[in-house]
């Protein structure tokens, strides 16, 4: 498994709404570019929000669609001329040890 994932104290209850905090810490030597599996159902029956907190200079994304975090950076450009840096996905990078923040707002079934 590419991320070990724990929860962060208790589930935090608000009327019909949990709220849950995790830590992941990534094991993978090199990043997907589709990403890595994770489904926030398992955490919350009906995720409204996934908040990933960026870390290690990587930009880190939910993609509900396909149940995958994904991981971009941003790349140098090649002229140096201060043209805008379009975001990456961290393909094959080493992300070993990297420890993420998420938080899962939603609804329960």
């Amino acid at each position: 498994m590419a991320l070990t994932v724990t929860q962060v104290g208790r589930t935090n209850v608000s009327g019909n709404r949990l709220t849950v905090s995790l830590s992941a810490t990534t094991d993978d030597t090199t990043w997907p570019a589709a990403g890595e599996d994770f489904d926030a159902t398992q955490y919350v029956a009906n995720p409204d929000m996934v908040h990933i907190e960026n870390t290690g200079g990587y930009v880190f994304n939910y993609d509900r669609a396909t149940n995958k975090l994904q991981a971009y950076v941003g790349q140098d450009p090649a002229d140096s001329g201060g043209a805008v840096v379009v975001l990456q996905p961290a393909e094959n990078l080493n992300l070993t040890g990297l420890t993420l923040r998420i938080m899962i707002t939603g609804g329960r079934a």
